[in-house]
């Protein structure tokens, strides 16, 4: 039996929204193997360490501070105060629906090790995003659910959401944790240290397994609806992408196929900059985008 089952989220600077996912975990059903949450705050200091100690005794939450504004050293941070146990890693601006942590415990119910669990996301917004805007979107602002069968659980790039996961501390441990150049804080500004760490876990051995009943609300402002944050954050995913491929070796393969896109891709946009669509527009420039952002990982990797 596992040692126990901790809730890790690290936080910056969002203290309503850190209220308000304590609030959702206070509301929780607790299972007989949970032992607590721990709260890293990192960067400049906010209000999480008071409104930490008001859930202080409900979720048996630890504060902890570190001044290195990083999310992955934030989550090495909690790894460094958590024995060999199950970790929840969910973000601090997420709801959590009330059985997510039963659903957790009992999917782990036996096992103590070599596996990692992931649930469905879906979005509180704050301002809907325009319908023919929500496929450019990732699945952090538009929801995401697993619909295919055991056999894809195997495919690598199949990865959960970092806002609802859970693994193994000493699996993540023994991987090497979460690296700090991915995440918000990171030197490169790549996004997915949550997926570069379920990554390597899955090449270590690890089985993934999908937690239906584990579900979030991820909380999504206005401004992560609009086009330009699109664009933004598309670059900014295929950077990440192109750097874990580059990191793998897998890129090689691709140089001929990224030159090819690529180049459509300028054309594609020089063609369409004059379309009296906006909408052609954008998703000319948001292919680019893409495809820039990958080459950007490649050139990020080999530096």
């Amino acid at each position: 039996m596992t040692d126990g089952l901790v809730v890790a989220i690290a936080t910056a600077g969002r203290a309503e929204l850190l209220h308000r996912t304590l609030l959702s975990l206070s509301r929780c059903r607790k299972p007989d193997i949970f032992r607590g949450v721990v709260v890293v705050e990192n960067g400049p200091k906010g209000d999480a360490e008071e409104i930490c100690r008001s859930f202080a005794s409900d979720l048996s939450l630890r504060y902890e501070y570190t001044q290195r504004a990083n999310k992955s050293n934030a989550l090495n941070r909690a790894l460094d105060t958590i024995s060999d146990c199950l970790v929840f890693f969910t973000d601090d601006d997420v709801r959590v629906h009330p059985g997510t942590l039963e659903a957790y415990a009992c999917a782990s119910q036996g096992t103590e090790t070599k596996q990692f669990y992931g649930g469905p996301v879906a979005v509180d917004y704050e301002k809907p995003p325009p319908a023919w805007l929500k496929q450019y979107l990732p699945y952090s602002v538009g929801g995401w659910t697993f619909d295919g069968d055991s056999e894809d659980l195997d495919d690598e790039d199949l990865l959960f959401l970092g806002a609802n996961w859970t693994g193994f501390a000493a699996d993540i441990r023994e991987v090497g944790g979460f690296d700090p150049a991915y995440g918000p804080g990171s030197r490169t500004g790549r996004r997915g240290q949550e997926k570069d760490a379920q990554r390597r876990l899955w090449r270590n051995g690890c089985e993934r397994v999908y937690v239906p009943d584990a579900l979030v609300w991820h909380y999504v402002p206005r401004d992560r609806c609009t086009p330009q944050w699109a664009l933004d954050r598309g670059y900014q995913t295929q950077r990440a992408v192109g750097a874990m491929q580059a990191e793998t070796g897998r890129g090689v393969f691709a140089v001929p196929r990224l030159c090819l896109g690529l180049s459509r891709a300028i054309l594609r946009r020089g063609i369409r900059v004059f379309s009296p669509d906006p909408r052609m527009r954008f998703d000319a420039e948001y292919r680019l985008r893409v495809y820039l952002g990958y080459l950007q990982g490649h050139i990020d990797w080999f530096q």
